[in-house]
């Protein structure tokens, strides 16, 4: 069984009133091969910093496994 690396629950990130980011859960487990697709602005380097835990989250929870 594949253990989970990260568990991102209920996060949500915002820029200027803006919220950028809003993941009810995301779990990415070992082996996994994950592709972050999006528009300028939609928070994708933003869930990279909070999976490197760059940056914290305004609400909710990041646990790192790794």
């Amino acid at each position: 069984m594949e253990n989970v690396l990260y568990e991102l629950k209920n996060i949500e990130v915002s820029y200027l009133d803006r919220v950028v980011l809003n993941i009810p859960r995301l779990a990415v487990h070992q082996f996994d091969r994950i592709g972050i697709v999006g528009k300028n602005g939609a928070g994708k380097s933003t869930l990279l910093k909070l999976m490197a835990e760059q940056i914290k989250p305004e609400k909710g929870l990041v646990y790192s496994f790794g």
